[in-house]
């Protein structure tokens, strides 16, 4: 099966090292892993439209979009679909264990749209993300401790006109 995740990866890399930014014209990209948006300064990752820029995480495993660390990063004009609707959602269950600690059915094949950790401001514009395991939109990094701040933490996430649908 096709796969894009490489080709989509180093075009993301490039306009990072060359501050630049990243559109993605129509059609539907396979991916296997994520796309990872590392210490980026300042970039937009843009798909020709919400409609038929689609990302596809069905065969694959993790978030569509992983941003670690940076400053700004903007996505726009995106879908993205996973392999964990709803029908599926006995598989994606819990599973008790024994001494206290339970064990998410998604954690084994885990599947979501977007993943922050410590990208300080980002912007998540017209994105739609359907059939996914986990959070479709999850954010987790460092925490502030006592009075300091760490150097580096997501300070603001804003997200317009975005839309999940059918996730277990």
């Amino acid at each position: 099966r096709h796969n894009d995740t490489g080709a989509m990866q180093a075009a993301i890399d490039r306009a990072i090292d060359e501050k630049k930014n990243v559109f993605i014209p129509i059609g539907n990209y396979s991916l296997s892993g994520p796309l990872v948006v590392q210490d980026a300064t300042a970039i937009v990752i843009e798909g020709a439209n919400a409609v038929d820029t689609l990302l596809d995480i069905s065969e694959g495993e993790g978030s569509c979009f992983t941003l670690r660390n940076g400053t700004e990063v903007t996505l726009r004009n995106l879908s993205m679909i996973g392999h964990s609707g709803f029908d599926r959602r006995d598989q994606a269950g819990v599973m008790r264990t024994r001494g206290g600690t339970s064990v998410w059915g998604f954690y084994f094949k885990k599947c979501n749209a977007v993943g922050i950790s410590n990208t300080e401001r980002v912007l998540v514009e017209n994105c739609h993300a359907r059939k996914m395991s986990a959070e479709c939109f999850y954010s987790g990094g460092r925490s502030r401790s006592g009075t300091s701040e760490p150097k580096q933490y997501t300070k603001a996430i804003t997200y317009l006109r975005c839309s999940v649908e059918d996730c277990a």
